[in-house]
């Protein structure tokens, strides 16, 4: 296991690729994808490739819980999650 101080690669190619996915979902938000119906095959594939997108935000609460893993209990440790939670919270209601 890697120490605090030192780069993780895994940590930051998974951290691209959940952007990337990030990306690629808000463009089906942005092309008219949802007010079009269903009718062929390659429909049938954005909609497969639009349900593999949505990963991106669990990526990233699953590389926070990963990256918070080795911390130390304390004040600081919670008031570090508080930005998190907040934002959270905000979007969710969004």
């Amino acid at each position: 296991m890697a120490s605090a101080k030192e780069r993780q690669f895994g940590a930051d190619l998974l951290r691209v690729c959940a952007v990337c996915l990030l990306f690629w979902l808000h463009f089906y938000l942005r092309n008219g994808f949802y007010s079009v119906e269903a009718n062929d095959f390659c429909d049938h594939m954005a909609i497969a490739f639009r349900s593999v997108f949505m990963c991106c935000v669990p990526l990233f609460a699953t590389l926070t819980g990963y990256l918070k893993i080795h911390k130390v209990y304390s004040k600081g440790y919670y008031d570090s999650l508080v930005p998190i939670l907040i934002s959270f919270t905000l979007i969710s209601f969004l």
